[in-house]
C-alpha cells in the first residue's frame, strides 16, 4: 500500500512539473506581449 501511494505521488509530481515545464515554455514562445485580458502597458 505504501509502495502503491509512493508511487503514485512522485508521478503525481512529475506531471505536475511537466506541465509547469510546457506552461514556461509556451509563455517564452508568445514572448509575453499577447496576453489575453491585459491591456498593453497596464499596471500588474
Amino acid at each position: 500500500m505504501l509502495k502503491m501511494l509512493a508511487a503514485l505521488s512522485s508521478l503525481v509530481l512529475q506531471v505536475f512539473f511537466l506541465v509547469l515545464l510546457l506552461m514556461a515554455i509556451g509563455d517564452k514562445k508568445k514572448g509575453g506581449k499577447e496576453q489575453e485580458g491585459k491591456p498593453a502597458g497596464g499596471g500588474p
